[in-house]
């Protein structure tokens, strides 16, 4: 219920604010000057490479809120088919890429006075081109969806980044469903 109610109250201030709203800018060289901390595939075939700035592992080591200019970085692969169908799989059991998805998802902390909820902007790039990428409206695809991470500072991979940033060792974030949807908890037994 209250995800509902602060989705309805952010539909609300985007409603009013859509007009001026900040876009995270693209990151230049972002492969460099951030580090990369996960890797995810999905069911979909696509896979993905999470980075962070220096800044957001550096909190999460010390179990803070990430700070002012935390970058976090989403680019997306396509993995390579299988014959018969499916995807191609390594000896680990993680896809194998194909080609890049010309996506790169960004989120940029910025003073709360200048972001929507929880101090966040977004933007959505081509990461051959810098280009916004087509069809992706960062107010109403990326923040909408990211209201669902409320709790852990509108970061899906919250856990994942912590883990990284404590051992040092690249995490993996496998997803059982397609798309952009919230993966489910793993399931311990």
């Amino acid at each position: 219920m209250k995800s509902w109610m602060g989705a309805a109250v952010l539909l609300g201030l985007w409603a009013v604010q859509a007009q001026n709203a900040p876009v995270a800018p693209f990151p230049k060289n972002y492969t460099k000057g951030l580090v990369l901390y996960g890797m995810g595939d999905r069911s979909d075939g696509k896979s993905r490479d999470f980075y962070a700035s220096s800044a957001a592992i550096d909190a999460a080591r010390r179990g803070q809120e990430l700070p002012v200019g935390s970058m976090l970085v989403l680019e997306t692969f396509r993995a390579k088919e299988a014959q018969g169908g499916g995807f191609l799989k390594d000896s680990k059991g993680f896809l194998v890429r194909d080609r890049p998805e010309h996506e790169l998802h960004v989120m940029l902390k910025v003073a709360p006075e200048s972001a929507l909820s929880k101090a966040w902007v977004f933007g959505a790039y081509d990461p051959s081109t810098g280009q916004p990428q087509a069809g992706t409206n960062p107010l109403s695809d990326c923040l909408f969806c990211h209201t669902e991470a409320l709790g852990t500072d509108m970061l899906f991979s919250f856990k994942e980044l912590k883990a990284f940033a404590q051992s040092g060792q690249l995490q993996r974030i496998d997803c059982p469903l397609p798309e952009r949807q919230p993966c489910p908890p793993p399931r311990t037994e």
